[in-house]
């Protein structure tokens, strides 16, 4: 090949790199997560910020709550900035976001379930992947100083991290796996309410290892997160009342694993690591123990999610009379 032949081919090679980087950016310009940061983004300034993952995603209804508390004499506008699949790096990112356009809120409340508040996630560069990408492109300083990432996945996101072909990959796997999802759905009914789904995976397999989590963190003294830490930095910083909030969950995860001897212990640690911090405590995890009150072992169902936010608005109120 002819030194002329392999510039061409090189010119070439970047070009339709350029125009891949591009095609991806326009395609994924309305991905889940863009989605989310363009309703936050778009709202007037609120008096309450709902955030975390896909649990207060779902369960968290504003027009729910605005009305409720109006019913009950305060009338309170609210913001959901939950996003499903995310853990607290992004949940913070997001809160700031949310933050930026509701600077001076009178609530924020953290929905968490499990171990959320003391174990950052290890993360590697191939998870930074659809909703988990905000980071990527919002606040690539915060998001690569808080995860716990081995050097190799560090170099590959500080070299890689602007360009869409790598930040905004899964808006297309979102895309394809949609698609696939809704031709295995056809002619098929629709999940009743409570019935299991694959989030069932998602649950711990052992009640004994689930003890043996509980346990460790006390024994060892695990600290809050950085991440749940920066939160609570936040929220005083911004004068609002952080609320953290212990989510609803079905019968059977409250049965199994909540019931157990190990959680309580645990709870009663987290609570008073919270309370060092001067921010509240709520446990909402057993106000809803109706099966039809959730779509799978731990996400709510429409009537769920409004009786969830009409209780947690109640609650919030008289509180703080």
């Amino acid at each position: 090949m002819t030194r002329q032949r392999l510039i061409r081919t090189i010119e070439i090679a970047l070009l339709l790199f350029v125009i891949s980087n591009i095609l991806v950016a326009f395609g994924t310009r309305h991905s889940p997560e863009k989605r989310k940061l363009m309703s936050i983004r778009n709202a007037v300034a609120r008096d309450c910020i709902a955030f975390g993952n896909s649990l207060i995603d779902v369960a968290f209804v504003p027009e729910v709550f605005d009305v409720e508390t109006a019913r009950n004499g305060h009338k309170l506008t609210s913001v959901n900035a939950g996003l499903w699949a995310t853990y607290p790096v992004e949940h913070l990112i997001l809160l700031k976001e949310a933050l930026r356009v509701s600077p001076h809120p009178r609530f924020i409340i953290y929905g968490f379930y499990d171990f959320q508040l003391t174990t950052e996630p290890k993360t590697r560069a191939d998870d930074l992947f659809g909703n988990r990408s905000l980071g990527l492109f919002l606040e690539p300083k915060t998001a690569q100083r808080l995860y716990k990432m081995p050097i190799d996945s560090r170099i590959e996101v500080e070299l890689l991290g602007n360009l869409p072909l790598f930040a905004d990959r899964g808006g297309l796997y979102f895309r394809v796996s949609e698609f696939r999802e809704s031709l295995k759905e056809l002619g098929k009914a629709r999940p009743l309410a409570g019935a299991s789904t694959r989030f069932a995976e998602l649950e711990a397999n052992s009640i004994d290892d689930f003890n043996r989590d509980c346990l460790r963190q006390v024994a060892e003294k695990a600290p809050l997160s950085e991440s749940v830490l920066e939160m609570i930095r936040e929220a005083k910083v911004h004068g609002a009342q952080l609320i953290f909030t212990e989510m609803p969950l079905s019968p059977e995860h409250v049965r199994r694993f909540y019931g157990s001897a190990g959680w309580p212990v645990y709870r009663d640690y987290v609570v008073s690591l919270l309370q060092q911090q001067h921010v509240e405590f709520l446990d909402s995890s057993e106000w809803l123990t109706e099966p039809l009150s959730f779509i799978d072992e731990i996400h709510l169902s429409r009537s769920g999610s409004e009786d969830f936010t009409r209780e947690l608005a109640r609650e919030l109120l008289l509180v703080n009379r």
